[in-house]
């Protein structure tokens, strides 16, 4: 499970899971032009790119 932080580095409390993948401190990938590190991302990231689940399929709700 992940715990996304603000841009103020406190928790925002939406947490979500990366399934099916190793979980690194770091895992960055490109995507449309800008580089996220799914392992940190930030609450508006994770609401952008789970716009896209064919492309993030291992992005879910924690549990």
């Amino acid at each position: 499970m992940v715990t996304p932080t603000g841009q103020d580095g406190q928790e925002t409390g939406t947490r979500y899971a990366v399934k099916g993948l190793q979980t690194l401190d770091r895992m960055p990938v490109v995507f449309r032009g800008e580089r996220y590190d799914v392992a940190n991302l930030s609450e508006q990231e994770l609401t952008y790119l789970r716009q896209f689940p064919e492309a993030f399929p291992y992005l879910t709700e924690s549990e």
